[in-house]
């Protein structure tokens, strides 16, 4: 499950962390 987890882990962190930061870059404006 390990293997899994990390899959998840890689794949939910990119997917998190982009648009966090293109939204701060982008002056919180697309922020609901």
């Amino acid at each position: 499950m390990s293997d899994l987890f990390q899959r998840e882990m890689e794949g939910a962190i990119p997917s998190m962390v982009l648009p966090a930061e293109v939204r701060r870059l982008l002056g919180l404006a697309a922020v609901p």
